[in-house]
């Protein structure tokens, strides 16, 4: 798989969990689910450094925010509000 595949990838492996978790109303503990992103943070570390630097944009911390964003605030709605 090269690196660009790889990179459009790398979102499911936090959102198919996760959307399973929700839709399926699993009780998980809270931290279970604040660890849930831990995987995807490896693989964008690890495609990032496999990146060359001429390559990189800013699509990727685009992502990598979109994703800690999205799980901040299904965080809140779970088991703060």
């Amino acid at each position: 798989m090269d690196l660009e595949k790889a990179k459009r990838f790398s979102a499911f492996i936090y959102y198919i969990p996760a959307i399973i978790i929700i839709m399926g109303r699993l009780p998980i503990p809270e931290i279970a689910f604040i660890l849930l992103p831990i995987p995807y943070y490896v693989v964008f570390y690890f495609l990032f450094t496999k990146t060359e630097k001429s390559q990189r944009n800013n699509i990727e911390f685009a992502r990598l925010a979109l994703v800690t964003i999205a799980h901040i605030v299904l965080y809140f709605m779970m088991f703060q509000g």
